[in-house]
């Protein structure tokens, strides 16, 4: 009867004990959630809305045509003001390029690209933190040359390239500009 006794006691024990580090830690985890209570979040958009750009040129008989579309997923910065306990949310659109090329009547490319169709040249981590810029550069030697950049918002970190389409072949090259600080 009385080993019965001690296993009683014993599991009541444990069982508080357990109580009691349940109780510790929503209490810390309630601390951590008052914490960020404190500030104010501010949540932005940039641009507000969704948009789309065309750009549309005639080169030596090329028609290049580039149109921007942005999308519902972001590139997404947070920083806050200690002084004011406000944090900011900024989201940064990211986009879609469609490229078209037509040379006399005759489409030469007609496709899209997103941040993630240069996974080849730098890694996801990057793409999650960064948005994709295009546009036209010239065309040269039976070559359409197109300058890009991914780049992180509100800094200077990015991967810059020239996007070359050779327009016998009708295939891309990436070629990493680096940039002279």
């Amino acid at each position: 009867m009385r080993n019965r006794f001690f296993i009683v006691l014993l599991i009541f024990l444990s069982l508080l004990s357990c109580k009691k580090n349940t109780d510790k830690q929503d209490i810390e985890s309630n601390s951590l959630n008052n914490e960020s209570e404190n500030y104010i979040i501010i949540e932005r958009y940039f641009p507000e809305t969704k948009q789309e750009e065309r750009f549309d040129t005639l080169v030596q008989s090329i028609q290049v045509s580039i149109i921007t579309k942005l999308l519902d997923t972001y590139a997404i910065n947070e920083h806050e003001n200690p002084e004011n306990k406000i944090k900011y949310i900024d989201k940064y659109r990211d986009s879609q390029i469609e490229l078209k090329i037509t040379q006399d009547s005759e489409t030469i490319i007609d496709t899209i690209f997103v941040k993630e169709s240069f996974l080849d040249y730098i890694d996801q981590s990057f793409l999650d933190i960064a948005n994709l810029h295009y546009s036209f550069y010239e065309v040269k030697n039976d070559t359409a040359i197109f300058y890009g950049r991914i780049i992180k918002p509100e800094t200077d970190w990015e991967f810059s390239f020239k996007h070359n389409l050779s327009l016998k072949t009708k295939k891309f090259s990436v070629i990493e500009e680096v940039i002279e600080e």
